[in-house]
């Protein structure tokens, strides 16, 4: 897989790749006893470099432009625990307090001068963490699996009907997602030591037709056939020899699922739960892969995602779990 591409036609390529894998991965019952597997591999280092690329995709949004621009603010735990809030609405206080810590040590550590939040900090960080924790593609991969499998599983269709012991269970692995101090180390051990026993009846809800088939590879297959559309419509100029295509244009799809997810939580759809979940899939999968430090961006994406994709998505992102 590549992952240093900038045109859109070779995102929405990566996307899909990354759709095909969470489909052929996603398997029950066997995903229960694989989750902390999967959380232990993706390790501390990338979910670090994960929560650094945060920073930099939040911090110009809690601000103008031109503050930006030329440095009004500077980059300190405060702000920093403004952005980890935003990223993790239902982590503890203590365990923000951990991450923040962790980050802010981070960057004192290894970014020279002052931290300013403007486009060279920015840059300075990107730089250093890939430099530093060197992330890989497949980690894209374990990460997005574990992420759509959440997903599904705290959907409220699934999780109502699970037994309240797994409820517990699903709940605890997503609540040690992205955490990685020594205590959800060992926990995450035991789990894999120790797989959870799915019984009967909770097989039953995790293989049955509406929540597997339908809910889950069902918004699978949505994204992929979305991705597939815009492709064909990005081709279309590139036959043109057209340049410059506007990003709205390139990512048509994905701003459909995002304004589709708005209406949705504002009461202004008329789908259901199922159908929403498909565009919260699609953009949630989008923003994974987008954010990911080895994808290279222009500023320009960079700013799109950020403005068009990131602050919308995180106020929308919770819509089937409500």
């Amino acid at each position: 897989m590549f992952f240093f591409m900038v045109k859109g036609i070779e995102h929405l390529n990566n996307f899909y790749d990354i759709v095909v894998y969470a489909e052929n991965k996603i398997k029950p019952p066997a995903i229960i006893s694989e989750l902390p597997q999967d959380i232990l591999e993706i390790g501390p280092r990338y979910t670090l470099q994960r929560d650094l690329e945060a920073l930099i995709n939040w911090c110009p949004c809690i601000m103008s432009s031109i503050e930006f621009e030329q440095g009004f603010y500077n980059l300190n735990e405060v702000v920093i625990g403004d952005v980890i809030k935003e990223y993790y609405p239902f982590m503890p206080k203590e365990d923000i307090k951990k991450k923040v810590e962790k980050i802010y040590s981070f960057l004192k550590d290894n970014i020279k001068g002052k931290l300013t939040i403007n486009e060279q900090t920015m840059d300075s960080i990107h730089e250093y963490s890939c430099k530093f924790l060197k992330p890989t593609p497949d980690r894209i991969e374990k990460y997005s699996k574990v992420a759509i499998t959440l997903k599904w599983l705290q959907h409220k269709r699934v999780k109502e009907k699970l037994s309240p012991k797994l409820q517990k269970y699903i709940s605890m692995l997503g609540d040690k997602f992205g955490k990685y101090g020594d205590k959800e180390i060992e926990d995450l051990n035991k789990c894999r030591k120790h797989p959870f026993p799915v019984s009967r009846s909770n097989l039953k809800v995790l293989s049955s037709k509406e929540n597997y088939k339908d809910l889950l590879m069902g918004s699978l297959e949505y994204c992929e056939k979305q991705v597939e559309s815009n492709k064909n419509q990005l081709a279309k100029y590139e036959e043109r020899k057209v340049e410059n295509i506007p990003l709205d244009e390139q990512y048509e799809s994905i701003l459909w699922s995002i304004k589709e997810l708005e209406d949705y939580t504002e009461g202004r759809s008329k789908k259901d739960d199922i159908k929403i979940f498909e565009d919260e899939l699609l953009v949630a999968i989008f923003l994974i892969k987008m954010q990911d430090p080895l994808v290279k961006k222009s500023e320009e994406l960079s700013h799109f995602i950020r403005q068009k994709g990131i602050k919308k998505y995180l106020k929308y992102r919770n819509a089937c779990c409500q």
